[in-house]
């Protein structure tokens, strides 16, 4: 499909492809290899068990900061 947006043309897609490493949830690449340190999906910490925090942080935007 195309689409006209002002001055420029090019394809639209119906979806976008993006690798997630399931070891530090990081993008662009997988966990076989990464080399980045393990991050909890909750709080972004390294460490084993259930995660226990009430508030939420996002791993991608701490390595950012």
């Amino acid at each position: 499909m195309k689409h006209n947006l002002r001055w420029s043309r090019g394809k639209a897609y119906d979806y976008v492809y993006v690798n997630r490493c399931y070891k530090c949830l990081g993008f662009n690449h997988i966990a076989k290899d990464c080399r980045n340190s393990k991050a909890c999906s909750k709080c972004s910490l390294d460490h084993e068990g259930e995660c226990k925090t009430k508030q939420n942080k996002c791993t991608n935007c701490k390595k950012c900061h």
